[in-house]
């Protein structure tokens, strides 16, 4: 036997709506909405639509967002972390550290998107394929990118405070969670938030990873139900968590990873070969 993965192509509408409004007050317009409510949002989102001459209002784009293949016009797709270029060396340097880093010549990216941009490929590859070895790859370059994030912050942390450095290497080892439970709080005095439904799939995701009887039955070993559950809460492991990130340190969240973490939900069939 062998698998067919299907994705649905469009979202529910209480998703697409707060798809549109993760976008609006975390991205497009993120210095218009600070702390403001979704009416007030959609409020002023409905002025400059006006305004600016775009095609209807927050609903009509709400219509739009439910079919999840359709991005609204105003959204900044070139937020991804991603260069290209031909026949030349591309330097990326963080405003805070001042440190440079130099890529490939053929590509540059801010290292956490660049492994996000990777991870989501190769999730949307496995689906395409139905392949689970691009889902295990995808896991692996996605949780990557997740501590590629927290390492990233750290860096800049240390700038700032020498007496107290964030340390993760061969001498001093910090563990994944450690990090979310010690770093975290360290540099944004709060701690980040493990009661959501991101952080229970990134849990079970970790489990994944890390516990190799869980594999794909005959082939790999899980049985076709549990693959579909854990394809189905990659979008709150990987896209969600980098997503509560972003808020809990303050920042504009890439266009990318928010409309990652609305993906449509997946299904498996086995089919006869």
């Amino acid at each position: 036997m062998s698998i067919e993965i299907k994705k649905q192509s469009h979202l529910f509408r209480k998703s697409a709506y707060n798809l549109l409004l993760d976008i609006l007050r975390y991205n497009v317009y993120a210095n218009h909405f600070p702390n403001k409510s979704d009416a007030a949002v959609i409020k002023k989102f409905n002025q400059m639509s006006k305004e600016r001459g775009y095609l209807g209002d927050f609903n009509f784009f709400v219509t739009k967002c439910m079919n999840y293949n359709e991005t609204p016009p105003f959204i900044n797709l070139a937020d991804s972390g991603i260069w290209e270029a031909q026949g030349c060396t591309l330097s990326v340097t963080d405003s805070i550290t001042g440190i440079r880093s130099d890529e490939f010549d053929a590509i540059a990216l801010s290292s956490y998107q660049g492994l996000f941009y990777e991870s989501f490929k190769l999730y949307e590859d496995s689906l395409k394929d139905s392949t689970f070895i691009f889902f295990k790859s995808s896991i692996i370059a996605g949780i990557s990118s997740i501590e590629a994030f927290i390492r990233h912050k750290a860096e800049q942390y240390n700038v700032y405070n020498k007496q107290d450095v964030l340390i993760d290497n061969s001498n001093n080892k910090i563990s994944f969670i450690d990090k979310f439970d010690i770093w975290i709080p360290k540099m944004t005095a709060e701690k980040f938030d493990k009661s959501t439904c991101e952080w229970d799939a990134l849990k079970k995701i970790l489990n994944f990873r890390d516990n190799e009887s869980i594999h794909l039955k005959g082939t790999y070993g899980t049985n076709y139900s549990e693959l579909e559950r854990l394809m189905n809460i990659y979008k709150y492991a990987i896209p969600g968590i980098l997503r509560k990130l972003h808020i809990h340190f303050k920042m504009i969240i890439p266009s990318n990873i928010i409309i990652a973490s609305y993906y449509p939900e997946i299904s498996i069939f086995q089919k006869a070969t």
